[in-house]
């Protein structure tokens, strides 16, 4: 089984699990469910080996193009305890625009170019204050996140290619913070978290709003920020991305 085909298993595994144990324990505060989301994002990159002698900006060098994709998500809620797990797969290709020089090597314009990764982002919040008057809720924790990338970036032209893998995890520290309206009919959810380590860097975050038309039901929308920059072996990338999102999410 190829590691996007075991990620897809593993969370429709903890997504059925989870609608196990909410059946047997029913207790109010408790929920499981899943989302879909897309996300209309723009780019802002460059990249550069330790042979390189100047950076390749991703947009204005290699023509990479703004993009929309997707991504899902599973989460479980128990009392204060928030956990999120969500994985995303990215593919940029283009013809370079200008001549570049990539791990030592020149390439020309219209050389093809990539970029590819897998992302997977665990989240864990507990909520510090969490209180359910009459017509609102509130809560707010703070929120442990660890995200790991892992692709590669490819220059391609007649009889010559190089290519460069690139892994990182990267652990997180922020905070999570969610309002719940008439009886959480309307909902405006927000976090951020960041942190660098060994030369990694990643920053995350996003407000939503979301309104519930049907019991077990959430249409939502917002914008989201996700900043990072890996330094693995001899390559360094950095890259930003941030646009508004919209989604749909099920819950038990």
């Amino acid at each position: 089984m190829t590691k996007r085909g075991t990620i897809i298993g593993i969370f429709i595994t903890l997504f059925f699990v989870g609608i196990s144990v909410s059946t047997s324990l029913a207790f109010v505060g408790f929920d499981v469910g899943a989302r879909g989301i897309y996300w209309m994002s723009s780019l802002d990159a460059d990249m550069q080996t330790s042979l390189d002698p100047q950076k390749i900006d991703l947009k204005d060098d290699l023509n990479f193009q703004d993009k929309d994709f997707g991504s899902g998500e599973v989460f479980l809620r128990f009392g204060r305890n928030h956990l999120t797990v969500s994985y995303t797969t990215l593919s940029y290709s283009a013809l370079a625009k200008r001549a570049v020089t990539f791990n030592g090597q020149n390439f020309n314009v219209s050389s093809e170019s990539r970029l590819e990764y897998d992302q997977i982002d665990g989240i864990y919040q507990y909520d510090l204050i969490r209180f359910n008057p009459v017509i609102a809720r509130f809560n707010i924790g703070p929120i442990l996140q660890v995200t790991y990338v892992d692709g590669f970036a490819e220059l391609k032209q007649s009889g010559t290619t190089e290519r460069k893998d690139f892994s990182a995890p990267i652990p997180m520290v922020g905070v999570g913070a969610g309002v719940g309206i008439l009886k959480d009919m309307v909902i405006l959810e927000a976090r951020v978290a960041g942190l660098e380590v060994s030369g990694n860097r990643a920053i995350d975050g996003q407000a939503v709003v979301g309104f519930v038309p049907f019991p077990f039901l959430k249409i939502f929308g917002g914008y989201r920020i996700f900043d990072l920059k890996v330094d693995d072996s001899d390559l360094k990338l950095n890259y930003t991305l941030d646009g508004p999102i919209a989604g749909i999410q099920v819950s038990f």
